[in-house]
């Protein structure tokens, strides 16, 4: 298969091989990227737990009315910060624990689909040919006829006229 092979710098390429590397080394970066930002994302919500918490000590012990406005202005700003990843922090300052798993439902799908994507790569750089179905078939089919003619001549030779 001549399209398989072509001149790069005066050397010949493998095709499969060379769009096997460029894959890999993008898989590699992408699943790393994507790595991070999942450890990203658990510290973020995080520290929304934590901003969540402080506020509601702060609740608890506001002896003034201006005490309270400030905890509330806080609860308004952890509620923010929670909104930015895709969390719903309610007035009485409850996350619920499904809330966590979901917003992080996202990244981890992301990390395993580069997972699938470097194997892929790999298993792509890795081949030295790559035989379709169709054309196994095709060989198959070619042999079964070469064995059939065989046999027709040598049933053909076997016979005697009388």
């Amino acid at each position: 298969m001549h399209w398989m092979w072509t001149r790069v710098a005066g050397r010949y390429v493998h095709i499969p091989k060379l769009i096997g590397s460029f894959l890999l080394i993008a898989a590699i970066l992408m699943l790393f990227r994507a790595t991070v930002n999942f450890f990203h994302l658990a510290n973020y919500i995080k520290d929304v737990e934590a901003c969540i918490m402080g506020v509601k000590t702060e609740m608890s012990q506001a002896m003034t009315p201006e005490d309270r406005m400030v905890a509330w202005t806080r609860a308004s700003f952890c509620q923010n910060k929670a909104e930015e990843v895709g969390m719903y922090v309610p007035n009485d300052l409850q996350i619920d624990p499904i809330q966590r798993w979901v917003v992080l439902l996202g990244p981890a799908a992301a990390i395993f689909f580069w997972i699938a994507v470097l194997v892929f790569a790999i298993l792509l750089y890795q081949t030295g040919k790559i035989y379709l179905p169709i054309e196994e078939e095709l060989v198959i089919k070619e042999e079964e006829k070469k064995e059939e003619t065989t046999k027709k001549k040598s049933t053909r030779r076997g016979r005697t006229k009388k």
